[in-house]
């Protein structure tokens, strides 16, 4: 059975989550969002026309995207959570399910095979480099994107719709990410504003909307159960107290505001931890990476490999020897034929940006490249995220 057939069968067994426009996904709450926003021009899917009808019109829009948010998470509030009481419906996130492949899919209304920002670390030929591509940077010494030459539309090929929503718009980011260069591409050029805790946040949510002489539309993004998940584990009862938190700073809004807007809140990704056992570390003299072009690219769950042509064989070899059955190896024709990227054929930049395979974690375990840039003295995650888990893959909707 080769990997690709493995890897079906986990999809069909459920153990693993096929992105399918057959099932409701982060892609098309983008769309619906934009549509309800005033962006005329978006064609709805059958699954965006479903999440535009639940959450419906409203003058005062509120996205709010919880970072790490995993439906499991949600689940397990109490049951007169605030959030549990108000889930609409459970979503598929992209794959890979990490941050940079899901916001930039809800900033484009678009895949990831269309969109090609496919992981933390992505390959951009433009710079022949592996980018950490949400703080803009080349990944093996942090040297700036920009001092490389690199322009955002290049790094970022598909434009952000919040370019175009036809309300007046406000982005709202921690303070130290209201500046940065990915928070200025998914606004689209967009009002941003930075907040120190969430409850200014919150605060300014509710003035503005008092205050709001014509419709509005609010973002907010809060980092706090991704950065618990982390640290302690996405299982840890620590993550489920930020969650906890999150959800008493929710109900407060919706109280306040007083059925004057409609808040819509999802997540880009859930988690899952990993034991000691599971994290595998790739040094830069490893057999496997003098096998490449370059260095890894992609996520901790979903990592990409360019092997020079004639040496596939070999490369394949090392690594099923290496890790067996927990990681499935993939061609990138076979990436596009099973379309867990997304629907139909991998865009130019997608296909050059993802080399030759693509090892999708079976389950748990992680790799990890040891980049020279990385603090070693910083400890690695007990939770990560990217793979095709049900608790990876699983997000809510919760409409109030």
């Amino acid at each position: 059975m080769t990997d690709a057939e493995r890897l079906i069968a986990e999809f069909e067994a459920g153990r693993l989550i096929r992105p399918s426009v057959d099932d409701l996904n982060i892609v098309d709450l983008a769309n619906a969002m934009a549509s309800l926003a005033g962006i005329d021009s978006i064609s709805l899917t059958p699954g965006a026309d479903v999440i535009a009808q639940l959450i419906g019109p409203a003058d005062h829009l509120v996205f709010v995207v919880a970072d790490g948010l995993a439906m499991g998470l949600v689940e397990a509030l109490g049951s007169d959570a605030f959030m549990r009481q108000h889930v609409a419906t459970t979503l598929h996130t992209v794959f890979p399910s990490t941050t940079a492949s899901a916001f930039t899919s809800l900033a484009t209304g678009q895949w990831p095979n269309r969109h090609a920002a496919l992981g933390w670390h992505t390959y951009v030929p433009e710079v022949d480099a592996v980018t950490t591509i949400i703080p803009f940077v080349r990944s093996v010494d942090n040297v700036p994107l920009t001092d490389l030459g690199l322009k955002v539309e290049q790094a970022f090929p598909v434009p952000s719709l919040a370019a175009h929503l036809a309300r007046d718009s406000l982005s709202l980011v921690p303070q130290p990410l209201a500046n940065s260069t990915f928070s200025k591409y998914i606004s689209g050029g967009s009002a941003r504003a930075g907040y120190g805790v969430l409850l200014q946040a919150l605060d300014t949510i509710a003035e503005r909307i008092r205050v709001a002489s014509q419709p509005t539309y609010t973002y907010l993004y809060v980092p706090d159960v991704d950065v618990a998940g982390h640290e302690f584990g996405y299982s840890d009862p620590r993550t489920l107290t930020t969650a906890v938190a999150l959800d008493r700073c929710l109900q407060g809004l919706a109280e306040t505001l007083s059925g004057h807007a409609r808040i819509v809140l999802t997540a880009d990704h859930g988690g899952l931890d990993a034991a000691p056992g599971q994290i595998h570390r790739l040094e830069a003299s490893d057999p496997l990476v003098k096998c490449l072009k370059h260095e890894p690219s992609g996520d901790n769950r979903a990592a990409y490999f360019d092997v020079p042509e004639g040496e596939e064989r070999e490369f394949e070899t090392l690594f099923r020897d290496r890790f067996g059955d927990r990681f499935f190896v993939i061609s990138v024709d076979d990436s596009e034929a099973l379309e867990f990227f997304g629907p139909g054929p991998l865009s130019e930049a997608t296909r050059s940006r993802l080399g030759t395979f693509a090892a999708i974690s079976a389950g748990a375990d992680v790799l990890l490249y040891a980049w020279p840039s990385r603090d070693p003295n910083r400890p690695i995650p007990i939770g990560h995220h990217s793979g095709l888990s049900p608790s990876e893959m699983r997000i809510p909707l919760i409409i109030a």
